[in-house]
């Protein structure tokens, strides 16, 4: 088989492994430019369809489906193929009465981890760049936290961002909350009866795993920011996907508590279309929003050291970096594997079938070796001798060993 053939397999015939609803009707499999539908619908079937719905015009919706979208479907399917061979059974436990699975935290995760390029794409001028060198100055004088002054600045609608794990006994219902309700002429609701705590603590994963913190802190991922902002004249698209990400669920989750009548009801309710909310998903949204943020945060490249330094990147340099691993933090692994193994996103000059049919892979999880298999002719193409060359640089960020065979 080949990986055009183990996608469409997987689509197909195992929907109880990848389709947590189990409703998802679209094909981007057979139509790739039904990508957005794919993602649309299967965040509409979780009550999260307005993260999407009130953000995206048709103009834009084809430009991202033609740009990212199909990528992202194949990432999902490369992803999934992954951990069947991994662990089928991974989950984060929860202490209500079901854990969190591994296609709901997939799902969150793979299928939100490259909208961020809606904002990487956004032009900066001379004017932004003045009023962010304002704001950096007045953060040497007093901590402020720049990267939210960047996008108030940059007009990027996105109110808060994702939060450093694990939380001190912040609520993130508590006060926007009692804002709307009072709009809406709601009783407002104490601090107290919101929130019992219950979103703050680590995270336990079902292979003994327990993440106690970010895999970047926010310093760093502030500091990563103004780098990518100063240094490549844009925004980055994991870090700033990743808050939009967090923010609209924390929003979503407000807008549809603020729909309830009874307040006693705030923290665990279900919603018109049978979807469980429960504050206990702040920290597993945290946990998802940092795993898109750090998949694209890069080891300092040869010869930009000094640069790193002065953006006080220290922790990227180096041996100081911090390898992805399995063992450490399974769904960022997943998350960057699977992306790196992508291939149309690269080989973009051909048919996304005649590319898929070329390539396929081999993950032996007993020895952590990943091997994929190239046709030789494909291995002809130019765009395709770049996707080798990173193939062969993944042993240099991600624990695993590496082999690309022409066959």
């Amino acid at each position: 088989m080949n990986l055009f053939e183990r996608i469409n397999n997987l689509y197909r015939n195992d929907k109880s492994f990848w389709d947590y609803y189990k409703g998802i009707t679209t094909d981007p499999i057979s139509n790739p430019s039904d990508a957005y539908r794919f993602i649309n619908e299967f965040f509409s079937l979780g009550s999260k369809g307005s993260i999407f719905h009130n953000v995206l015009d048709e103009n834009e919706n084809v430009s991202l489906v033609m740009r990212h979208d199909s990528h992202t479907i194949k990432v999902y399917f490369i992803g999934v193929l992954l951990q069947q061979i991994i662990d089928r059974n991974l989950s984060i436990r929860s202490e209500l009465d079901t854990n969190y699975p591994f296609n709901y935290l997939w799902y969150l995760c793979c299928l939100f981890h490259d909208y961020g390029y809606r904002f990487e794409k956004q032009p900066l001028s001379e004017m932004h760049y003045s009023r962010m060198r304002k704001i950096n100055t007045l953060n040497k004088q007093r901590f402020r936290n720049f990267r939210l002054e960047y996008y108030r600045i940059l007009n990027a609608d996105i109110k808060f961002v994702s939060p450093n794990l694990p939380f001190k006994k912040k609520c993130y219902l508590s006060s926007s909350l009692n804002k709307s309700r009072k709009k809406m002429g709601n009783q407002p609701i104490e601090i107290s009866e919101i929130c019992n705590n219950q979103c703050n603590g680590y995270i336990y994963l079902s292979n003994g795993k327990i993440v106690e913190k970010n895999h970047y802190s926010n310093r760093i991922k502030n500091n990563y920011f103004k780098y990518i902002i100063f240094e490549r004249n844009h925004m980055e698209h994991g870090i700033s996907g990743a808050d939009y990400l967090f923010f609209k669920l924390a929003e979503n989750y407000r807008n549809k508590c603020n729909e309830l009548a009874n307040r006693a009801d705030s923290v665990d309710f279900i919603d018109e279309f049978n979807r469980r909310f429960h504050c206990e998903q702040f920290k597993i949204f945290a946990y998802i929003a940092d795993c898109i943020a750090c998949h694209n945060i890069w080891k300092a490249p040869e010869g930009s050291e000094e640069l790193y330094k002065a953006y006080q990147l220290e922790s990227l340099i180096s041996e100081q970096f911090k390898i992805v691993s399995y063992e450490d933090n399974p769904l960022i692994f997943i998350l960057c594997l699977s992306d790196s193994i992508e291939p149309t996103k690269k080989i973009n000059d051909l048919s996304e079938s005649e590319v898929l049919k070329n390539i396929d892979f081999d993950y032996c999880n007993k020895y952590n070796k990943l091997k994929v298999l190239i046709s030789k002719e494909m291995s002809k193409n130019i765009k395709c001798e770049e996707y080798i060359k990173s193939l062969n640089t993944l042993e240099s960020w991600i624990d695993i060993k590496m082999e690309v065979i022409l066959v």
